[in-house]
């Protein structure tokens, strides 16, 4: 499922729910006109109760807005097993987070995205 497109917006969040896990895929820039879309696409993954992964290797920019619906998942996804792992890094988000304090809920995986 794809929630915005590359447009005026400047940015697009693809969807992928696979049987067991949920594929976030994160282009262009992500500020705070993205964070509506994050929020409802963060509610779905998290009524599924699957693992997330977060690919933001495209990702320009990644704003509070977006970090914080993510940050949320993170924490409360109230089932064993479920948490979210960034499956795609990219050194300036990882930065931020490292220098929020944030990075620990941002664990990255060593393995390729497959929903």
């Amino acid at each position: 499922m794809q929630l915005d497109e590359l447009g005026d917006s400047g940015f697009r969040v693809d969807l992928e729910q696979g049987a067991d896990r949920t594929l976030f895929r994160l282009s262009g820039r992500l500020g705070l006109e993205a964070a509506p879309a994050m929020r409802s696409a963060v509610l779905q993954a998290a009524a599924r109760g699957c693992p997330v992964d977060i690919d933001w290797q495209a990702a320009e920019y990644v704003g509070a807005g977006v970090i914080q619906s993510l940050l949320a998942l993170a924490v409360e996804q109230p089932k064993p097993g479920a948490g979210l792992t960034v499956c795609r890094d990219r050194s300036e988000i990882r930065d931020l987070l490292e220098l929020a304090g944030l990075a620990r809920y941002f664990p990255v995986s060593a393995e390729r995205p497959s929903a």
